[in-house]
């Protein structure tokens, strides 16, 4: 197998970084105010950062697949029942781009069609992409990275041009704890990780390649995340649109928004794809995709970006706990149960994890629902195996 090196790992990882997610969730922090908002986006990509490493460094240290280092703890079907919520995941992502790339339109277009037409047609479009093999895909997800880099310098200097715009009153925001905001700021590090190891088990410096693919994404994403926040202080919207429209350049910033909604659909749906062969090979990946991409298409018709955050915490809620395991179990305990069908016990370890997040969202706090659910899942997993094997 040949192996990719760091330059074809960090130009993934970078593009991976620069997208329209990345500054809608930043957006959505507006409400903290800048200091708080930075300081939560900080705290929470260190924290997604580390777990985006250690499982990196998993894939890269043994040279299996995302899903292959899942069924490291929770066995075969465990793997596949995870490669399922990750399916789920990227169809929720390919729906919610379709549904920004059509608000773009609508406001290029001034309404000419409602946002469920632009839906329809941007759907049917990549399906007959995707159908079509997908030609030219790279070089376009390159194109629209860079102008999507080049446009978040613009809105930078924008708001610094204007600076007298962030002080505008943080009430029309949607409230969150700084918890809740820092949860919202390393969801879409730990939306990355049932994807890492496919490239890290890949790479043929896996250490180096794994620390600058951390470095790289993190950074990347950081930054993404601040000129969102940025943006929707100066203009007073979290909305995404609206963000773009206040740079007072509205046709350009709006396309550019279309073609990197667009290559990220497509990307998505195609991941996506490759993710259901882990749970049955008999359909090949352009075939998934396309289902992938008409259920996407359904739901982007009924979504509302007011549902955004929570659709955030709720890959946190998945993954946190499943990362906790896996790390648990491959850098303290030292355990394989690859072999196994399905861990039962595993598996409702994630479930008291996945219970513990939300509790601790509830209850609320500095470092938010992560850090104390994966120590104490952590500590729960070390202490029953050292249990069961002293005994």
């Amino acid at each position: 197998m040949k192996k990719t090196s760091l330059l074809n790992n960090s130009a993934v990882w970078l593009g991976a970084s620069i997208s329209v997610a990345e500054i809608m969730s930043g957006a959505y922090l507006a409400g903290m105010g800048l200091r708080r908002g930075l300081a939560a986006i900080v705290i929470g990509h260190l924290i997604g950062g580390l777990l985006f490493y250690l499982y990196g460094r998993i894939g890269g240290e043994t040279g299996r697949s995302s899903m292959d280092c899942v069924a490291f703890s929770f066995g075969s079907q465990g793997a596949s029942l995870f490669a399922g919520m990750n399916v789920l995941q990227l169809t929720a992502w390919t729906a919610i781009m379709l549904y920004v790339s059509a608000l773009a339109l609508n406001a290029i277009t001034a309404g000419m069609f409602p946002t469920w037409a632009w839906c329809l047609l941007i759907g049917l479009s990549v399906m007959a992409w995707v159908y079509a093999g997908g030609a030219e895909i790279n070089r376009l997800n390159l194109l629209a990275s860079t102008l999507l880099l080049i446009l978040t310098f613009v809105m930078c200097q924008h708001v610094i041009q204007n600076g007298s715009g962030v002080t505008r009153a943080l009430l029309r925001f949607p409230y969150l704890t700084f918890g809740s905001a820092v949860e919202v700021s390393l969801a879409l590090p730990l939306s990355w990780i049932p994807l890492v190891a496919d490239y890290t088990s890949k790479a043929e410096r896996p250490h180096l390649n794994n620390v600058l693919s951390a470095l790289i994404y993190t950074t990347g994403s950081g930054w993404m995340y601040t000129i969102g926040l940025l943006a929707a202080l100066y203009c007073g919207s979290s909305n995404i649109i609206e963000i773009l429209i206040s740079t007072g350049i509205v046709r350009i910033p709006l396309l550019i928004v279309v073609l990197a909604t667009m290559t990220t659909t497509f990307i998505e749906a195609c991941s996506a794809g490759i993710s259901a062969q882990t749970i049955s090979k008999r359909y090949s990946v352009r075939f998934l995709a396309l289902i992938v991409l008409i259920a996407a298409t359904i739901v982007s018709v009924f979504f509302s970006l007011q549902e955004y955050d929570r659709f955030l915490l709720l890959i946190a809620s998945v993954f946190s706990p499943m990362a906790a395991i896996v790390i648990t179990d491959y850098f303290f305990l030292k355990k394989n149960r690859t072999g196994q069908s399905l861990d039962l016990e595993t598996m409702l370890l994630w479930a008291v994890g996945f219970v513990l997040y939300h509790l601790f969202m509830s209850i609320g706090g500095v470092v938010g629902s992560t850090v104390p659910m994966l120590l104490i899942v952590g500590v729960i997993r070390f202490v029953t195996e050292r249990v069961r094997g002293g005994s």
